[in-house]
């Protein structure tokens, strides 16, 4: 079983503001009213809207928004099962020491609710031959959010190679920013998943993404996967979907 597999799962462009690419800049603003569309010594340039207040979920309702994100079996697919131990919402941490083998260490900074389900499609036999993990984490500020993906990102910098709980084994561990709607940001974490006996390898695909104060991730281990791309294509298509129930989730009142 795959319960300890968790390690706790758009740029801007100049062309875009019709700068860079000869776009007419002056010719649109004579046609919008010329002087009057320019701030003047006369006529001081208004001030920038204020910024959106950010929805941040706290007790009850930061509950009941994990519960909504995480993906049930049928959402990965008709064969996949509850793994045991299917749901974790324990909010402890776990950190990498100077020899990257990971230990429990208190509880996740600013974390408030925590919700992760772990399901997996057999073989024909009842092996495991395909892990899907999808959960959610609310914080108590953008920031702590933040700092979450942000520990990811210097854990594989510091320990390519990483012992998990359990004895499970990554190896060639690297992170990469990944494009998914409707977040502010998300990352990508490849590696090769060894179990702790040193019988299986499989790719491994932990996509985490950052909405507000609230992190969802999904993971995909596929042991019958002829290469990574398959595994991507398990993960990323989870977490389009778990982006999407946070989005619906959080526009509830």
């Amino acid at each position: 079983m795959l319960a300890a597999v968790l390690v706790a799962g758009c740029s801007s462009d100049s062309d875009a503001t019709g700068q860079g690419d000869g776009a007419p800049t002056n010719d649109i603003a004579r046609i919008l009213g010329g002087d009057t569309a320019r701030p003047s010594p006369d006529r001081p340039a208004p001030p920038p809207p204020p910024s959106p207040t950010v929805d941040i979920p706290l007790g009850d309702r930061a509950k009941d928004v994990v519960r909504a994100v995480p993906l049930e079996p049928r959402h990965w697919g008709p064969e996949y099962q509850r793994q045991e131990g299917y749901e974790e919402d324990s909010l402890a941490r776990f950190v990498f020491g100077d020899d990257c083998t990971s230990r429990e260490d208190g509880t996740m900074p600013g974390a408030v609710a925590n919700l992760y389900r772990y399901t997996f499609s057999p073989t024909a036999s009842g092996l495991e031959q395909v892990f899907a993990v999808s959960g959610a984490t609310a914080f108590d500020t953008v920031d702590a959010a933040k700092e979450s993906l942000e520990k990811v990102r210097q854990d594989a910098k510091r320990c390519p190679s990483q012992t998990l709980a359990g004895g499970a084994r990554l190896t060639s561990v690297t992170t990469d920013e990944h494009e998914l709607a409707d977040v502010d940001e998300a990352l990508v974490m490849d590696a090769i998943w060894v179990d702790a006996k040193g019988e299986r390898n499989a790719p491994y695909v932990w996509v985490m993404a950052r909405q507000g104060s609230v992190v969802v991730a999904t993971l995909a281990v596929d042991l019958k996967a002829p290469d990574v791309e398959t595994t991507q294509e398990i993960a990323f298509r989870g977490a389009e979907l778990v982006v999407q129930r946070l989005t619906a989730k959080m526009k509830e009142k």
